[in-house]
């Protein structure tokens, strides 16, 4: 994930300037990274659980994985082949 945000202009990407402060309060201020294997074991525990069970108020309180599931089965209940299309009605 790479975004540059200059110095003192945040609003210039609030998606990356957010998620980079979530991560830095979260993860780096909680704890001691000790070498690039802890980090990489931290950095991988904390993606999952941001990703899988943490809740974000943009698509309703729903954590990412949480939502795409929910956009997946709506999409798969409401995608019917064209020409089964009118099979519906009978």
């Amino acid at each position: 994930f790479l975004a540059f945000i200059a110095p003192g202009e945040p609003w210039h990407n609030g998606f990356a300037e957010s998620f980079h402060n979530r991560m830095r309060d979260e993860l780096f201020e909680e704890n001691r990274i000790e070498n690039i294997e802890h980090a990489r074991r931290l950095v991988t525990a904390w993606s999952h659980r941001y990703n899988n069970h943490h809740p974000h108020s943009s698509p309703g309180y729903l954590s990412p994985h949480q939502y795409a599931e929910k956009r997946r089965q709506e999409h798969v209940m409401w995608h019917v082949p064209v020409g089964q299309l009118f099979d519906l009605w009978e």
